[in-house]
């Protein structure tokens, strides 16, 4: 009987051994896993880099501008302008046929009957081109090297600006061409490029600002 009883308790005794065993080898082998987090390093631009990529951007100048407006010498005149310019015409008449003037009434005719014509007529759609070495009007119309300018100015009208560009010398005539706000930026920022020079002591020609002012 002690002997069964011996044979019993090594029995349990190895069991006992052989459950402790698996179980702790069941707990190694279902324990997670630790996994090891990676991070992705995101580079964020700072504030005055994008500030400064911005302004680069936007001071880069264009290799050319190119725009269309109407010629150059027309304005577009209102109602009023017809009425005032009809009542001038109408005195002038009066003076030059009570002063028996008749070279003096027909130029008066003539200039009114022009005027009235050109305004039927429209203006007139003109495309022009600037580039760092030219300026083009109605591309092989008119082309002049910038070379030739001794400096280029900008003219704030009430309606339309203009860029003018001056000889050196007073023989000849500014070229004085219309031109939108947002293409005057574009080309002054693609004639800084240049070796032209804005003229900011230049004045407007007296006959074009007359005739800016006038409408005529």
């Amino acid at each position: 009987m002690d002997g069964v009883l011996e044979v019993l308790r090594k029995y349990l005794k190895i069991t006992c051994q052989w459950e402790n065993k698996y179980m702790a080898k069941m707990k190694t082998t279902t324990q997670p896993k630790k996994v090891k987090k990676t991070s992705k390093k995101v580079t964020v631009a700072k504030p005055t880099e994008l500030k400064a990529a911005e302004v680069k951007k936007t001071t880069e100048s264009p290799a050319s501008v190119s725009w269309q407006g109407n010629q150059p010498g027309y304005y577009k005149r209102s109602g009023w302008w017809y009425l005032i310019a009809t009542l001038i015409t109408a005195a002038l008449l009066v003076y030059a046929y009570k002063d028996k003037n008749n070279s003096f009434l027909f130029l008066i005719i003539a200039l009114y009957a022009l005027i009235l014509a050109k305004s039927a007529q429209g203006p007139q759609t003109v495309y022009f081109s600037l580039s760092q070495d030219e300026l083009s009007i109605n591309s092989d119309e008119r082309r002049y090297d910038l070379k030739v300018f001794g400096g280029y100015y900008t003219i704030e009208g009430n309606d339309v600006k203009y860029i003018g560009f001056r000889y050196p010398d007073a023989a000849h005539e500014d070229i004085i061409i219309p031109i939108d706000s947002e293409k005057l930026e574009n080309a002054v920022s693609l004639l800084k490029q240049t070796e032209l020079k804005e003229d900011l002591t230049a004045r407007e020609p007296m006959v074009h600002y007359l005739s800016r002012v006038l409408k005529i």
